[in-house]
């Protein structure tokens, strides 16, 4: 925990200026969306990924075959009707390989975690941030950056974002090697994520929606608690290893109740119950 103390404490102090003021209703969105999205992915993510993927790119189909079936001569519902059941097909016969694909990005995503956990997190013990400087509104505007604007007139960059733009310098400049040295080890997880992704597509679905729908709901929880409860996570950050037991609780029920959803069924009890 200690490792990871400066970046909850910077995740801390964002959250709770997002509330100074009152609520932010775009955080709150954020935070009741990823709440909702995680429990469903939680749940039924293994079980309603195909039909998911299906109807999405059946979807995606139809808005691109409505948006250029003119440009081909073609009426708009008959493109977009066309568009879709190709797309869709697509999606429901490559069911497979795009199970892969995801679970080679989750891989990834718990590869880059570790890795950084590893050799980027140490840095934040010696690191020491330099004080931020103002820049004039006109700057500020022309860069593009969110900023909290002082009663001076000054333009001040929010101290999270620098602290982290800072931070990452200060780790590029004590191991220059470390992007290259990460190049592999993500490169590895994508591949070995994706043969086992279609290798066996049922396990590594399971396993992918449950931890994506773990923490969707980790950070929604978070993003909520940072809205309306903002010292609760200086609770949390004092008792770790309940927060972590929590996570890893909800992870395995995730898990089993997944697997009991998608498991087949005998095909004597499934004529039986016809």
């Amino acid at each position: 925990m200690t490792t990871l103390q400066p970046f909850f404490d910077q995740l801390n102090l964002y959250l709770s200026g997002q509330a100074t003021g009152g609520f932010d209703a775009r955080m709150l969105l954020i935070g009741a969306f990823a709440l909702v999205g995680g429990g469903l992915l939680s749940v039924f993510g293994a079980k309603l990924a195909r039909g998911g993927l299906t109807v999405a790119l059946a979807l995606g189909g139809m808005t691109i075959g409505a948006e250029y079936g003119a440009r081909l001569g073609l009426p708009g519902p008959v493109a977009a009707i066309l568009a879709g059941a190709m797309l869709g097909t697509i999606g429901f016969l490559t069911f497979r390989l795009w199970a892969g694909v995801l679970t080679g990005l989750v891989a990834c995503g718990v590869a880059i975690s570790v890795f950084g956990y590893r050799e980027v997190a140490p840095h934040a013990a010696d690191f020491q941030p330099l004080p931020v400087q103002a820049m004039t509104v006109q700057a500020g505007v022309e860069s593009g950056a969110d900023a909290v604007v002082t009663p001076s007139g000054e333009l001040i960059p929010p101290a999270p974002r620098e602290w982290m733009q800072q931070f990452w310098a200060y780790v590029r400049s004590q191991n220059a090697s470390l992007t290259s040295d990460a190049e592999p080890i993500i490169a590895a997880a994508l591949l070995v994520g994706l043969f086992l992704g279609v290798l066996a597509v049922r396990a590594m679905l399971i396993l992918s929606t449950s931890l994506l729908g773990t923490s969707l709901i980790f950070g929604g929880a978070i993003t909520l608690l940072g809205q309306v409860f903002p010292t609760s996570l200086s609770a949390m950050e004092r008792s770790p290893g309940a927060v972590g037991m929590a996570l890893g609780g909800f992870l395995v029920s995730s898990l089993i109740l997944q697997a009991l959803l998608t498991r087949k069924r005998p095909e004597g009890e499934a004529e039986r119950s016809k």
